[in-house]
């Protein structure tokens, strides 16, 4: 190369520096979660950020599975890649996130800090979630539509999961279901089925069960609503008033009895003090293990 060649790209050089030292601008839409304990409890959340680098940075956080109002997001410091920032809920408790940005400018990993706990935490920039509609199956007293869904995809892994509309552990399952399963095994072999089980105590407006309902709206979920309670009825002695996730095997198929799962997971239901087995607690992560394992089987 010629000398003058390797001077002009030496140029070039110095007045990219700028350029590529100028920092990602973090406005715009991030979802994550905060991870109590990974695949069985993890917090939604979703921030809102404003302002370009070099100016004020304002915000909004919230918890969307809490359904709790927004917060401004406050004391918001950068330097270079690191930042953090603290909100204040209407109880007047301080939570302070601490995070690095990754060099692609689209994720923050880092550090949840309330009181004397700290948890990790990650972000990510999305796209908002649209507001969708679910189609939402009324379910008869004897499940028939459940049993007629299910028979229909035989030669399919199965997942049956029972929840209650206006339950938080409920709706946190059925996002761990979302992140560690269906985003992570594209398969369209896979088949779930959500039976929302209102309790007699729970007054649920349609609007309820629709808002937690469309939670999901991948293509390989189906939607019940049962008013009677019959999956929690049916799998009793399983299940004793907490969440059952129920994972079928390809060959399972639903005659005169409830066919017995492959394998019987439980999280606890809002309000329910029923003490879970840890061999039967659920947990996403493994869930997906054995899933992928069902579907490897089944072909």
């Amino acid at each position: 190369m010629k000398i003058r060649d390797i001077a002009a790209l030496f140029v070039l050089w110095i007045v990219a520096q700028p350029l590529l030292a100028q920092p990602a601008n973090l406005a715009g839409h991030w979802e994550g979660a905060i991870v109590v304990s990974p695949g069985e409890s993890e917090v939604d959340v979703i921030t809102e950020i404003t302002g370009d680098p070099g100016k004020e940075t304002q915000g909004e956080l919230w918890f969307p599975l809490q359904q709790t109002q927004r917060y401004t997001i406050q004391s918001f410091s950068r330097e270079g890649a690191h930042l953090s920032f603290q909100v204040k809920d209407e109880n007047g408790i301080v939570t302070s996130f601490e995070g690095e940005i990754a060099a692609d400018g689209r994720s923050i990993a880092g550090k949840m800090v309330e009181g004397t706990s700290s948890v990790p935490f990650t972000l990510e920039r999305r796209n908002p979630r649209p507001g969708t509609e679910v189609k939402l199956q009324d379910l008869s007293i004897d499940g028939s539509e459940l049993r007629t869904a299910f028979n229909s995809h035989l030669g399919h892994p199965r997942i049956v999961v029972a929840l209650s509309p206006s339950s938080l552990f409920s709706r946190t399952t059925l996002r761990l279901i979302e992140r560690y399963v269906l985003n992570a095994i594209d398969d369209p072999n896979l088949r779930l089925f959500v039976v929302w089980e209102p309790s007699r105590s729970e007054e649920n407006t349609e609007h309820d069960i629709q808002e937690s309902a469309s939670l999901i709206t991948d293509p390989r979920v189906t939607y019940f609503l049962s008013r009677s309670g019959f999956l929690n009825g049916t799998y009793n002695a399983l299940s004793k008033s907490t969440d059952p996730c129920l994972l079928f095997s390809s060959d399972a198929l639903w005659g005169g009895t409830a066919p017995t799962p492959y394998r019987f997971k439980q999280s606890r239901r809002g309000g329910s003090k029923e003490k879970i087995a840890q061999e039967t607690k659920f947990n996403a992560i493994e869930l997906s293990f054995d899933v992928q394992a069902l579907l490897r089987d089944a072909k």
